[in-house]
């Protein structure tokens, strides 16, 4: 089972479907140094990613706003967990890949 706890990523739900990305970042920069938001493409999903700098940041947003009255819509926040065991198998291929390279580079089999 993964953690959420090495990854400052903040999911939000149920927010109204006319959000402006501005007054997210308005709201939710509040708690913190935001790398970014993202908002899906469909319309009306009424949910969003926020990547912050940093973990304390993340934490202290979830604690703070889950379930504060936003534009109308009470807006639910959680720290969203990434499957590590995916992030194992990418890793895996691309030190194979580094190796195959480094192998090819000094001539050994």
């Amino acid at each position: 089972m993964s953690k959420a706890t090495d990854f400052p990523i903040v999911y939000v739900k149920n927010l109204p479907y006319n959000t402006s990305t501005e007054s997210l970042y308005q709201l939710f920069g509040e708690h913190g140094a935001i790398n970014q938001i993202r908002v899906s493409n469909q319309e009306h999903t009424g949910d969003c990613f926020i990547v912050y700098q940093n973990l304390a940041s993340a934490t202290k947003v979830v604690k703070e706003l889950n379930g504060i009255n936003f534009n109308g819509r009470y807006i639910v926040l959680s720290l969203y967990s990434v499957d590590k065991s995916k992030l194992a198998e990418e890793d895996y291929v691309i030190r194979r890949e580094e190796l195959e390279r480094l192998k090819e580079k000094y001539q050994i089999s």
